[in-house]
């Protein structure tokens, strides 16, 4: 699956700077990842369809601060992991703002060539865990 990585405009406005934001680092500061299986939505700011949740059990929540930024990418330092609730193969990503309902950004998952690539694969158990080691967010351009 190709790489499909898409802003809220939340997101996109913070990193636009306003006087007031600093930026989507402290957005994602304790933020949540979800993965969905089904169709990517439209964009983060429209509503999820019937999609499976696989972190709806344990929510994968970022560290406090999500990691540093350098030049448009902000890499996350720290492993954050979750609980799987589905069995089955989640095929893209959402992350939230710390209240868990302010959506950031929407990305596609695979094994390689998507916005978030697990090595290991990504057919899911429900109660296994799935981790996440590694991983940066590269603000696309306008």
């Amino acid at each position: 699956m190709a790489s499909n990585f898409k802003l809220s405009n939340v997101a996109a406005a913070a990193c636009a700077g306003d006087g007031a934001s600093v930026g989507l680092l402290p957005l994602l500061a304790t933020g949540k990842i979800h993965l969905y299986d089904g169709s990517q939505a439209t964009n983060p700011d429209t509503a999820l369809g019937a999609q499976n949740d696989y972190c709806s059990s344990t929510v994968i929540t970022l560290p406090s601060p999500a990691g540093t930024e350098s030049n448009g990418v902000i890499t996350v330092g720290t492993v954050v992991s979750g609980t799987c609730s589905f069995t089955g193969t989640p095929t893209w990503f959402r992350v939230y703002e710390s209240n868990g309902t302010s959506s950031l950004c929407d990305g596609t998952v695979g094994v390689s060539g998507c916005d978030m690539n697990f090595a290991g694969g990504v057919s899911f158990i429900s109660g296994g865990t799935i981790a996440i080691s590694a991983g940066s967010f590269s603000i696309p351009a306008h």
